[in-house]
């Protein structure tokens, strides 16, 4: 069986430097998908660009604000989710209903079709959608999916979530992820067979080698049918303590071209959602 590897940016829309640092890597042939976040402040000059490149992109559907001066707004106006998004998934959980957390995701995505973007596939940022703060919100996520005949980002395999939790309550993810699984498999909606991201904050990664490391051995990892490895590049200067940092260090990664490179050498297709999902 084949192996097929997606590069995907996250977080296009975030700012200016989250956008600038995209399309430098859209135009150097270095991502195959990007996920554009339509509360964040720079949504609409990220699809400007994606427009100006002629490419289509992901709907990064998003419950949470990164941190509370943000100020993301919720783009239905949901009343459970606040006026702005709220910080902590903690919040959501406690707070949000299934009612509004469906038309939110909904206005997402119609948000960023109004801009005028073509929409090839949804992912979830910051995990609001996994089912790990113990609500369904994944059910939204998925029925939305369905509907749009969109594929989304859950890995098939419960490595991510694995990884994601430093292997902790393994049974328990295990079963979570099982029961999540069927769901999307209930209604249809395409999956990746796994995904890679760093879970390690900026502070816990020694390095940039470190990180290029974990990122060359997750090309190194895949297996047959379709990974999805997913970054998110910044363009902004960013010394030691600097909450930047391991965004410029992605960045720089998927510049230099390495992980292209170590796919072609390890025999594994780079490609976009449209060429693996059919």
């Amino acid at each position: 069986m084949d192996k097929y590897l997606i590069l995907n940016a996250d977080d296009f829309g975030y700012d200016a430097e989250t956008n600038e640092a995209i399309e430098t890597l859209l135009k150097s042939e270095r991502i195959t998908s990007v996920s554009l976040l339509a509360p964040a402040p720079a949504a609409e000059d990220a699809a400007d660009r994606a427009k100006r490149l002629g490419i289509s992109v992901g709907v990064h559907l998003c419950l949470t604000a990164d941190d509370a001066a943000a100020g993301w707004k919720s783009v239905s106006g949901a009343k459970s989710l606040g006026g702005s998004l709220p910080h902590d998934v903690r919040s959501l959980t406690f707070g949000a209903t299934r009612r509004d957390v469906r038309a939110e995701l909904a206005a997402q995505y119609d948000r960023i079709a109004a801009l005028g973007c073509g929409i090839d596939h949804a992912d979830a940022h910051s995990g609001a959608l996994y089912g790990l703060a113990g609500r369904r919100f994944y059910l939204d996520a998925f029925d939305l999916c369905a509907a749009r005949r969109l594929p989304f980002r859950f890995s098939k395999t419960p490595g991510f979530f694995l990884r994601e939790t430093g292997g902790r309550a393994a049974p328990a993810i295990k079963a979570i992820h099982g029961a999540i699984l069927r769901q999307a498999e209930k209604r249809n909606v395409l999956l990746p067979d796994d995904v890679f991201s760093d879970p390690r904050k900026a502070e816990a990664i020694e390095s940039r080698d470190a990180l290029f490391a974990y990122y060359l051995n997750a090309v190194r990892g895949c297996g047959a049918g379709v990974t999805e490895i997913f970054l998110h590049p910044r363009v902004s200067e960013a010394g030691p303590g600097s909450p930047w940092r391991k965004r410029r260090w992605e960045y720089d990664l998927l510049l230099s071209g390495a992980l292209i490179r170590e796919a072609k050498a390890c025999g594994v297709q780079v490609v976009g959602p449209a060429q693996c999902y059919r």
